[in-house]
């Protein structure tokens, strides 16, 4: 039971970092296009 309990901590942990890391690459892809647009 305390386990799982560990297990379901590290997996929220690490999908919440895997969605930051996907997030800040979406912007910064977002940010080169409207720089190229804008130039």
């Amino acid at each position: 039971m305390f386990i799982k309990k560990i297990n379901q901590v590290l997996i929220t942990l690490y999908n919440y970092e895997y969605n930051r890391k996907l997030s800040t690459r979406r912007n910064y892809v977002a940010t080169k296009c409207k720089r190229n647009a804008n130039v």
